[in-house]
């Protein structure tokens, strides 16, 4: 298990930090940059809402299995899109790389659940803490690499292959609860998996949560304005302040005396007074 965990941060992070080099090849915007994540953002919300009855239906260890390979296969199409100029290439590599990562995500942490009921003790901060270390390794590798110029071509590529083999070799070991539940069997099918999909949405704490998130997004914004504090003095009463007394009497005074004040000035600019 802490080998899937921290073979999922290595691919997690591995192909953020090639995003830039991926921009380059493809000659987008960042803006354009953002929509093709979108894509990845869409794979992952469909396959969350569906992870749980395919799972059921199928077990963890068929389920990490399909979708280790499903997941080199879209490490590949973003390396070869990115290095042939294909938009459409990238954003199918993005959307089926959401895709998959929700499903091992979900299957990884189902696995965990089963490992600490046997063990009788927590290790799930174990398993989460080699996903965090995994990630930090790929971004290490990512950089390095970035910084010798290979082709994001090559390191998604190779990071795909070599991840699957990782994890073709792993799942045997770590599936312990691998086999299909009994009773999801009879209860799959595009029917049964919207209702159970949904059934989440329609819990009180699921509720509450969108409830408080709803207020939060209607919560008055602070005023960017910069209140000077009581006692402050703003910069003309500092100067008038630190003037001479001939000067501070001819910037108050109200009688029609400009001719003097003119003189004045030349004077005190001039280093002079009287």
């Amino acid at each position: 298990m802490l080998a899937l965990f921290g073979i999922g941060g290595v691919l997690f992070s591995g192909w953020l930090t090639r995003l830039p080099s991926i921009r380059v090849e493809l000659t987008i915007t960042e803006g354009q940059l953002g929509q093709l994540l979108m894509f990845g953002a869409l794979g992952s919300l469909a396959s969350l809402l569906a992870a749980g009855p395919v799972i059921a239906r199928h077990g963890t260890r068929r389920v990490l299995t399909v979708a280790s390979a499903a997941s080199a296969g879209a490490f590949v199409l973003l390396g070869v899109g990115s290095a042939l100029g294909l938009v459409w290439m990238v954003a199918l590599g993005i959307a089926c790389n959401g895709l998959t990562f929700a499903f091992i995500n979900v299957s990884m942490n189902a696995e965990g659940t089963a490992v600490e009921q046997q063990l009788g003790r927590t290790v799930m901060p174990q398993f989460h803490a080699a996903f965090s270390i995994g990630a930090g390794v790929g971004a290490l590798v990512s950089s390095v690499l970035a910084a010798h110029d290979v082709s994001p071509l090559w390191q998604l590529s190779g990071m795909g292959v070599v991840a699957l083999a990782v994890r073709l070799a792993v799942i045997p070991f770590a599936a312990f609860h691998g086999h299909a539940a009994d009773d999801a069997r009879e209860s799959f099918g595009p029917i049964a998996v919207i209702q159970q999909a949904a059934s989440a949405y329609r819990e009180r704490r699921t509720l509450l949560i969108g409830l408080v998130i709803l207020a939060s997004s209607f919560s008055p914004r602070r005023s960017r304005k910069v209140r000077r504090a009581p006692g402050s003095r703003s910069r003309s009463s500092t100067a008038s302040a630190g003037a001479s007394p001939s000067a501070a009497r001819c910037t108050s005074s109200s009688s029609p005396r400009w001719s003097w004040c003119d003189s004045r000035a030349t004077d005190w600019s001039t280093g002079s007074d009287g």
